[in-house]
């Protein structure tokens, strides 16, 4: 009976082993139709869909409040204030000045805050900070500031950030948004960065996956970076044109540069979709001082923590 403990136990073990740096498991690319649409009441989704976060979360329309715009600020410097005042004569909009948006998440100054918004009923506002006030608290305060407008839990207005390092590239932002126009479809170059931690951590090469397929469907191309760390040695691959693997030789050792066709294709596209973990100075395997500070870049999507972005 002892011998056949040990055995049992054994092969749990190798088991255990297996599942998390050996074989990968089954690996696929859903369609989006496939997957399901989860809301609080909604059945649980099967293993499989839990497992790999495969189901998409069901949004309810909330319409905002009123049809203004408002832009809140804690800029003092001629400079910025300049520019914030284009923008909003642009807008026909109204600038609400704070000391300090880093104490946005404060009792007294959600309350004084939410109160003007409330009289003002915007539909747009945009939340203009000063560099050391953009923290995770003023994200966050502006999120409760946002949704406690009226009583459900829902965002009460479209919210928007403008930031920048210097009023130089403060005001080539707000002459970008002012100017902005839509591009066609058929223009768009999306651009995927796909971080595999293991064997089994694939849901970002099967994000990835998705995307390209989905935006195959409208005739583009999603060229698509894979970057694998030391324990994905036996990770899935995506198959395809402009595809390009990285393997990290060890923990730690971040991207700080493409080479030169995934660098291109980096620096050309306009949505760059970025799905894997992050740290400070990093997203994805990818070091800030690897992403493109002079692009075509306009938007930059990134899931993971403490994304990465330069400014």
């Amino acid at each position: 009976m002892r011998s056949q403990f040990r055995a049992l136990v054994l092969l749990v073990l190798i088991a255990l082993a297996l599942g998390s740096n050996g074989l990968a498991q089954e690996f696929r690319i859903p369609e989006i139709s496939e997957l399901p649409r989860v809301e609080k009441n909604s059945p649980r989704p099967s293993t499989y869909h839990l497992r790999n976060s495969a189901f998409i979360l069901k949004f309810k329309k909330d319409e905002p409040r009123g049809n203004g715009y408002v832009i809140l600020t804690d800029h003092t410097e001629a400079g910025y204030l300049q520019s914030l005042e284009r923008l909003s004569k642009h807008r026909k909009g109204t600038i609400i000045k704070t000391k300090d948006l880093a104490n946005v998440h404060q009792p007294e100054i959600l309350e004084e805050l939410r109160n003007k918004l409330k009289k003002l009923k915007p539909k747009y506002v945009a939340l203009a900070p000063r560099m050391e006030s953009y923290r995770e608290n003023m994200v966050l305060g502006a999120w409760e500031l946002l949704t406690t407008l009226d009583e459900d839990r829902y965002l009460d207005a479209y919210p928007g950030i403008l930031l920048a390092s210097s009023s130089a590239s403060f005001k080539q932002l707000i002459e970008r948004s002012i100017n902005y126009q839509s591009i066609p479809q058929t223009k768009l170059k999306p651009f995927a960065i796909s971080q595999v931690p293991s064997n089994t951590e694939s849901r970002s090469l099967q994000k990835a996956g998705i995307l390209r397929n989905f935006f195959a469907s409208y005739g583009i191309k999603t060229p698509t970076v894979a970057i694998y760390t030391p324990s994905a040695t036996n990770a899935p691959q995506l198959k395809g044109d402009d595809l390009w693997e990285i393997r990290l030789s060890r923990k730690g050792n971040f991207i700080k540069k493409f080479d030169p066709k995934p660098r291109q294709a980096l620096h050309d596209s306009q949505l760059v979709i970025m799905h894997g973990h992050g740290i400070p100075g990093m997203s994805c395997s990818v070091d800030i001082d690897g992403i493109p500070t002079k692009s075509k870049n306009q938007v930059i999507l990134s899931g993971s923590c403490f994304s990465a972005v330069p400014m």
